[in-house]
C-alpha cells in the first residue's frame, strides 16, 4: 500500500509523508495529531486489504489526525461517505484536503471539529462504522469516548453497527475502556491484529445485537 498525505509545514520538514515512514515525526507542532503513528498505518493497511469493512458504508474516523485510515478507505474501498473528525483544526484541515484531493471514488467527504466531551460538536449524521487508531492513550478521556461510541452505535437503527479500534499492544488502558464500554451497554471483542504482533484490534458493537 502506497499513500501520500499532506503534513503541517515547518522550517525543517516540508515534505509529503508516505506509507513507508511509520512513526515518523513530521512536524514540530505541539500535540500528537501531526505525527503519523504506526497504529494509523496498521488500520490503513487493514482497510486496504479488507475493503469490505467499509464498502457501501458511511464511515466516521475518530481522532483522525492526518487521516491516513480515511484516505485508505477512499482510495482502496468504496465507502458511501467518509467523515474526518479531530479536535485539532490544523491537522483536520490537512486531512480533509488530502482526502478531497486524492479521493478517486464517488464517496462524499466531510469534516468535524469533534470534542468527545462536548455533545454539541458531535455531527448529527448516520454512520455505519466508526474507526480509530491509538485513541485510548488518555485514560481520562475514555468515558467521553465511550459516550461517543454509544451515541453512534446505539442510535435506534435496525442494522448492527460497530467501531474498529487499533490499539498498540503496549498501551495500558484497554481494560478500563472495555469495562466502561460494558457498563454503557456495549460489547467489546479483542483479538490480535492480523499479521502484526504490535497491535490489538478491538471491535465494539451494541450489546443488543448477536
Amino acid at each position: 500500500m502506497d499513500l501520500s498525505i499532506l503534513v503541517p509545514p515547518n522550517d525543517v520538514n516540508r515534505q509529503w509523508s508516505t506509507g513507508d515512514q511509520a512513526g515518523t515525526v513530521i512536524s514540530t507542532t505541539d500535540g500528537s495529531g501531526d505525527v503519523v503513528w504506526p497504529s494509523g498505518f496498521a488500520l490503513a493497511k487493514l482497510i486496504a486489504h479488507c475493503p469490505f469493512l467499509v464498502d457501501d458504508k458511511s464511515v466516521l474516523e475518530l481522532g483522525c489526525g492526518l487521516g491516513l485510515p480515511s484516505l485508505a478507505a477512499l482510495l482502496h474501498a468504496s465507502p458511501s461517505h467518509v467523515a474526518l473528525s479531530d479536535r485539532d483544526n490544523l491537522v483536520l484541515s490537512l486531512a480533509y484536503k488530502s482526502s478531497t484531493q486524492l479521493n478517486r471514488g464517488r464517496a462524499s467527504v466531510s469534516r468535524s471539529t469533534l470534542e468527545w466531551s462536548d455533545k454539541t460538536t458531535w455531527p448529527r449524521l448516520h454512520f455505519d462504522i466508526l474507526i480509530g487508531s491509538d485513541i485510548l492513550y488518555d485514560k481520562s478521556s475514555i468515558l467521553s469516548l465511550v459516550n461517543v461510541l454509544r451515541f453512534y452505535i446505539r442510535d435506534g437503527e435496525e442494522m448492527p453497527k460497530r467501531a474498529l479500534i487499533v490499539d498498540p499492544i503496549s498501551r495500558s488502558n484497554r481494560d478500563a475502556f472495555t469495562y466502561t464500554a460494558l457498563k454503557a451497554g456495549l460489547q467489546v471483542e479483542q483479538e490480535s491484529f492480523p499479521g502484526i504482533d504490535d497491535f490489538v484490534l478491538l471491535s465494539v458493537s451494541s450489546g443488543g445485537f448477536e
